[in-house]
This record gives C-alpha cells, sequence and structure tokens, in this order.
C-alpha cells in the first residue's frame, strides 16, 4: 500500500517528538496497555523514522491484530511512523478489518487525506470497507474545517444507500452546533430526514436553537411545525427557545401571540423569559400584554420572580405612570418581592424630572423600600 507520494524519511516529521501532541491521548496516558504494545509504542514515538523497521524487526516477537490495534489507538500523534509500523505489519499477516478502520482514521484526524484515500483504496481491494470507515472519513473532514468535501463525501455515501446511524448525524449536528453553522447544520438536517432517520427531541431542540441562535425564525418555526410527523413533541425547552428569540428579534405581536399559545399548551415560559417579554412590550408600547405576563407569573408562582418584578416597574416608570408603580411596588415590598436598587435608581431619576410631587411619592416609596 503506497500511503505517501514520498519516502516517509523525508516528510515532516516535527510531530515526532519525545511527547506527542496534547490533542491526540497517547501510550503515556494509557495505563492498561499490554507490555507487547508499550514496546512498540516507546518505539513509534523515539525512534527517528528511517530507523523505525529496524527496530522492529530486533524485536523478535509476532504481533496480533489485539496488539496492532492497542498500538495505533495510541499512535495518533505520531502518523509518520504509526503508518510504517502499519505497512510493516501488513507485510508480515493481513490486518483486521478493525486495523484499516484505525489507520484511516488515524490519518483523516491528522490531515493526511490523500494518504487516508490510498488506504481506503487498499481496504477496497481487502474487502474491508465498512460503515465504521464511511464515518470516520466524514468526520475527519468536519474536523478539518473542509465542509464541500465532507458533504461530497455524505452524497456520495448516500447515492451508494450507505449512510450513517442516526448517532452519526447527532454528533455531526453537536459538532455544528458548536462551529455556529446553521446553513450546514441544515443540510446535514436534510441529508438525514430526507434518508428516513427520524430526529430525536434532543437533536429538535439543538437544532431549533442553533437556528434562533442565528435569528432564523421561520426555519425554527418550520422545524417546530414538522416535530408531530416525526412523533416528536414539542417541550417546555423547545418553546422557551423560539420565545427567547421573538423577544431577542423585537417580534412584540409574534411574542405575544407565542407566549399565549405557550400557556395554552402549558408549556411554562422560563422566568427569564417573562422577565424580558414584559420589557419588550413596555418597550414597544404595550403594557397589557406586560401585565399580561406579570399576572400569569403571580397567579402560577412562577419563580425567581424578581427579574419579572422589576421589569414591570421599570417599564411604568419609563411610561410615566407613577401612580400604578408605587401601587405595584407597595404590593411587591408586602409580599416580599425584592426590588432592585437599579429599579429605585431609575425611579429616582424619572421623579426628579417630572417635579415636587413626583418626588415626594419617590420619597416616601423609598422609606418603605428601605425599611422592608
Amino acid at each position: 500500500m503506497d500511503l505517501s507520494s514520498k519516502p516517509l524519511e523525508q516528510q515532516d516529521i516535527s510531530q515526532q517528538l519525545e511527547k506527542p501532541p496534547k490533542k491526540f491521548p497517547s501510550y503515556l496516558d494509557t495505563h492498561d496497555l499490554s507490555q507487547r504494545a508499550r514496546t512498540v509504542c516507546e518505539i513509534l514515538a523515539r525512534v527517528y523514522p528511517g530507523e523505525v523497521e529496524t527496530a522492529l524487526s530486533t524485536m523478535g516477537m509476532r504481533l496480533e491484530s489485539k496488539v496492532v490495534e492497542e498500538v495505533l489507538k495510541v499512535s495518533y500523534g505520531y502518523p509518520t511512523t504509526a503508518v510504517i509500523f502499519f505497512k510493516w505489519v501488513g507485510l508480515r499477516q493481513k490486518h483486521s478489518p478493525y486495523t484499516w478502520d484505525l489507520i484511516v482514521d488515524l490519518l483523516g484526524k491528522n490531515k493526511m487525506f490523500d494518504q487516508m484515500w490510498d488506504a481506503i483504496r487498499s481496504m477496497k481491494q481487502e474487502g474491508a470497507l465498512s460503515l465504521n470507515t464511511f464515518i470516520s472519513v466524514f468526520g475527519s473532514y468536519f474536523k478539518a474545517s473542509q465542509i464541500d468535501e465532507a458533504f461530497s463525501f455524505l452524497k456520495v455515501m448516500k447515492g451508494k444507500k450507505c449512510l450513517p446511524s442516526l448517532d452519526f448525524f447527532s454528533n455531526a449536528l453537536d459538532f455544528l452546533v458548536q462551529q455556529n453553522n446553521s446553513a450546514n447544520a441544515l443540510l446535514v438536517w436534510d441529508t438525514m430526514t430526507t434518508s428516513g432517520l427520524t430526529p430525536s427531541l434532543i437533536m429538535y431542540n439543538s437544532m431549533i436553537g442553533l437556528l434562533c441562535n442565528n435569528g432564523e425564525i421561520a426555519n425554527a418555526f418550520e422545524l417546530l411545525d414538522k416535530m408531530p410527523y416525526d412523533g416528536v413533541f414539542a417541550d417546555s425547552v423547545t418553546y422557551n427557545l423560539i420565545l427567547q428569540c421573538l423577544i431577542k428579534n423585537k417580534k412584540v405581536k409574534e411574542a405575544g401571540k407565542f407566549f399565549n399559545e405557550m400557556i395554552k399548551n402549558e408549556q411554562p415560559p422560563t422566568p427569564a423569559n417573562c422577565a424580558d417579554a414584559i420589557s419588550l412590550f413596555f418597550d414597544h408600547d404595550d403594557p397589557e400584554m406586560a401585565y399580561e405576563i406579570w399576572f400569569y407569573m403571580k397567579k402560577d408562582g412562577v419563580t425567581p420572580i424578581e427579574d419579572g418584578a422589576n421589569a414591570l416597574l421599570n417599564g411604568l416608570a419609563s411610561l410615566g405612570r407613577l401612580t400604578e408603580l408605587r401601587r405595584n411596588a407597595e404590593r411587591m415590598l408586602k409580599g416580599r418581592i425584592k426590588i432592585y436598587v437599579s429599579t429605585m435608581e431609575k425611579l429616582k431619576i424619572i421623579c426628579l424630572r417630572e417635579g415636587k410631587k413626583a418626588c415626594e411619592l419617590y420619597d416616601d416609596l423609598e422609606r418603605k423600600w428601605r425599611s422592608s
């Protein structure tokens, strides 16, 4: 098997250090290696590539497939000498399918894609190709941020009716969520669902969260509508992700409608979403809806309630509805709901601007606040 277009001795051996790169575990991190595997690992980690075959030959021991697999699992940090070892073993015995999968994965994770494909071609000749091989290749392209290549490969897999499992797609989506890459996540999602695989609730929530994070509200609602057809039913996490998105993007009318839908479906909004919604509705001249949310918080015993309470007071202050503010504030104090210092400071500024009567209102409320 030709795994390189130039001699291994001439390849970049910067990774052939006494300690491997920390991104890969090594034999030094593993305590349950067999002694023979550890001996080989010592050679791969410490011997110059041009001398590896000689060092391996002087061991005078036969290496079963299990030992070879042990070695490759912890040799990702030494790809150059790991390939030499793999070839050396292959001249003496037939590789197991798992050994082939390991070398393909090792090469892919080290971004040695040309050699990876050389190995895959050899695997095909040996009849050793497996689903795990394809999963490894796709994952390696993703980790190397070679997204176009990953999707081209996925198309080939789909054409051959050799698609990976739901777990694979779940891992791929997790990776794209971490990258905040909604466009490619949708491509993965479409490939998965059009292939007859049914996403789980966790996967739906992850995808909806990603779309909401990128302000793609229409796509988020589309997934929400599709959930029942997959036999998956939205939970409070699903609903709160969308409500949060509507609030963040100042979709006032939609947020009010969606809030009522949540209550109807017995999916409680979070205290944080309630508080943010109250602020949104006051900021956009809809105090009635803000009050509706506040009454819901009190009626259903939403806790903690303080952020919502202070959002209500701040909203009333902004509208200059000081009498209402005092009445609500006094009820809150009696109910031992904490009014924040920042809320009182904002009220003070507004009252000073409004004149003497407003200042008297503030002084009276401040005394009650301090004594509460």
